[in-house]
């Protein structure tokens, strides 16, 4: 029965005061990963056996990471994806008495995965997999690594380079038969996190929707074995990743009703991809059920700098693998502070508004042009544009169509902005 009430509660959106309740299903087992866009509310749901590594498309990144994602089981252990560490460097010579030990990620950054978690740290053009040469602005193999796949084949593997934004891979038998090459260019990931490859299935993807903040999923991490000794063992868990440009702040002991991110801005922090992470929920041996912190929320600042109230109010375990998600719209993050240095004054009126707009702003010194955006309460982009602009007084009138509520209107330069909040009173 407690099943079917969830469902019933939380199936459909409920909008109150920007208010919106969901549910985010991983499947039975927790079979897929899931991402999650706050603004939209859309989830992509793909399974976690797709890929097994992938690889950053960030401009300056050369980080690579496995899939850890393992469905839960209760009876026979799923077989997972290993990758191995060497003390080798040349691939048709590498064999398995080479392996040192199993490499994993850190689940810190987007710029450091698996295969950079044996670096060198007092070495800065070590970057684990390859060297950097500074000089030719490369980098290129250092060692060879061994995959086990889920099907429980091992292959020998190489990421051979990274030249002018091309990863370029390879992986074979044992043997060195059945050589595979693949290259990977980030120019053809634009606005995504990761590129993925699938050593099983000899394929490159592109699997990330093409917005989203959340990522729900599994991952080992280290934990206490609760035996009071402090031994710390590795865990695989069910827990929920930031995507690059998201900060998040945890709060605790609060009323989630009534608690302002005013209160909190300062504490937004980037710092992990598991601030989140997978404590939103706890499982008690004692009642064989889950239970959530009744006090915590998240503020969760997307890389669009809409900033959202998080709480978990639902989790139904690995039966459905779903999770009930409130989320609520508490601001745009700059409005609170203009990071604009070249804006001098921004106005907008009137305000209160019955539908038409007049933006007037002034610039200290000439910039190529500056994005106008407005969203709703909902931080959803309803309206974008390019202004071409000049240095001293400018202005625009703004003709979209505007309902009753409130919205948000930036002026945006790269990572520079600032917003001013606007009430619609049709």
């Amino acid at each position: 029965m407690r099943k079917s009430l969830l469902h019933i509660l939380f199936v459909v959106p409920l909008l109150a005061f920007g208010q919106i309740d969901q549910l985010v299903t991983m499947g039975p087992g927790y079979g897929n990963q899931v991402y999650y866009s706050l603004s939209t509310g859309e989830t992509t749901a793909i399974p976690l056996t797709t890929w097994d590594i992938a690889f950053s498309v960030a401009n300056r990144d050369a980080s690579v990471f496995v899939n850890e994602s393992v469905n839960s089981s209760q009876a026979n252990p799923t077989p997972e994806v290993e990758v191995y560490h060497t003390a080798a460097a040349d691939f048709e010579s590498a064999d398995t008495t080479n392996i040192i030990d199993r490499v994993y990620n850190k689940e810190i950054t987007w710029a450091e995965g698996a295969f950079n978690s044996i670096l060198d740290e007092q070495n800065p053009f070590d970057l684990g997999w390859g060297a950097y040469n500074p000089a030719t602005n490369t980098v290129n193999s250092s060692t060879v690594f061994f995959i086990k796949l889920r099907n429980g084949e091992y292959k020998k593997l190489q990421i051979v380079s990274l030249i002018s934004g091309v990863y370029t891979v390879r992986y074979a038998d044992l043997d060195n038969s059945n050589e595979v090459t693949h290259e990977i260019d980030k120019a053809d990931y634009a606005g995504k996190t990761l590129a993925y490859l699938s050593v099983e299935q000899d394929s490159v993807m592109d699997l990330e929707p093409d917005s989203w903040d959340m990522l729900f999923t599994r991952y080992w991490t280290p934990l206490d074995d609760g035996t009071g000794t402090g031994n710390i063992l590795d865990y695989m868990v069910t827990g929920v990743l930031t995507n690059t440009g998201v900060e998040v702040a945890q709060v605790d002991s609060i009323d989630p009703a009534t608690v302002s991110f005013a209160d909190y801005s300062s504490a937004l922090s980037d710092s992990s991809l598991y601030i989140i992470g997978h404590d939103w929920k706890n499982f008690s041996l004692a009642t064989f059920s889950w239970s959530l912190p009744a006090d915590r929320v998240y503020f969760v600042k997307t890389a669009s700098d809409s900033v959202w109230k998080v709480q978990f109010i639902g989790f139904e375990g690995s039966s459905t693998g779903v999770a009930a998600v409130r989320r609520t719209f508490a601001d745009v993050a700059t409005s609170i502070k203009n990071t604009f240095e070249q804006v001098s004054s921004y106005n907008i009126y009137p305000n209160p508004t019955q539908g038409d707009l007049n933006l007037e702003f002034s610039l200290i010194e000439n910039i190529s042009a500056a994005q106008l955006e407005v969203r709703n309460q909902l931080g959803q982009l309803i309206h974008q544009e390019t202004l071409n602009v000049f240095a001293g007084e400018n202005t625009k009138k703004l003709d979209i169509p505007l309902s009753q509520g409130v919205y948000f209107v930036s002026l945006r330069n790269g990572s520079s902005s600032i917003t001013k909040k606007v009430i619609c009173l049709r």
